[in-house]
């Protein structure tokens, strides 16, 4: 396991003001979780992208809104073989990404059993959000924009489509998930709800 950091942080920022997060991705193998966190740390995108091997993470600081939040991604593996690593690593995680593959239809399936992972070991109310990726391969995609928001609604998790590839929504999604995180109690506060559906400048 390897830690980038890249932070902003200016030297007469108090400790308080710095809320932390730790925020774990969870989902099917080649849905691309790696490469949304690539996309969101460094603005790239590699096409020869690896499976992740077990659990890594980076960490990456956000100024938004007046408010200075660093957030510890967790990328892990979705191979069968991996997924008995994962659970030490869900207790204490304030929010799970669950990501599948719009031209997918299993990883979209999968995202149950991701959830329900998540959840059984952190709790019923733990707080996820449902990622859609790929939204970029229209003539591919098997899984609509309704099914996704259909199924996030009877989760009662937020849903977002994005596209690591062309970086199509990807950091509103962090921004938007970032401000709803609650630091006193690790819950997604309501009254920090936002739009999460967002167009590509």
């Amino acid at each position: 396991m390897h830690t980038n950091e890249s932070s902003q942080m200016t030297s007469n920022l108090s400790s308080a003001s710095r809320v932390k997060h730790k925020i774990i991705f969870l989902g099917d193998q080649h849905v691309g979780k790696t490469c949304i966190i690539e996309r969101f740390m460094y603005d790239v995108f590699d096409e020869k992208s690896h499976p992740t091997v077990g659990v890594d993470f980076l960490a990456k600081t956000l100024h938004v809104d007046d408010k200075t939040i660093r957030l510890q991604l967790w990328d892990t593996a979705g191979q069968e073989r991996f997924r008995s690593l994962i659970p030490s690593y869900l207790r204490d995680a304030t929010c799970a990404v669950i990501v599948f593959d719009v031209t997918n239809k299993e990883s979209f399936s999968n995202t149950e059993r991701w959830i329900k992972d998540y959840k059984d070991n952190r709790g019923a109310e733990a707080p996820c959000i449902l990622v859609a990726n790929k939204i970029d391969q229209k003539l591919q995609r098997e899984i609509s924009q309704e099914d996704g928001e259909k199924k996030a609604k009877s989760f009662e998790m937020n849903y977002y489509e994005i596209s690591a590839k062309t970086g199509e929504n990807v950091v509103n999604m962090f921004k938007s998930m970032a401000l709803q995180l609650n630091p006193s109690d690790n819950i997604v506060s309501p009254t920090k709800q936002v739009n999460t559906k967002y167009k590509a400048k």
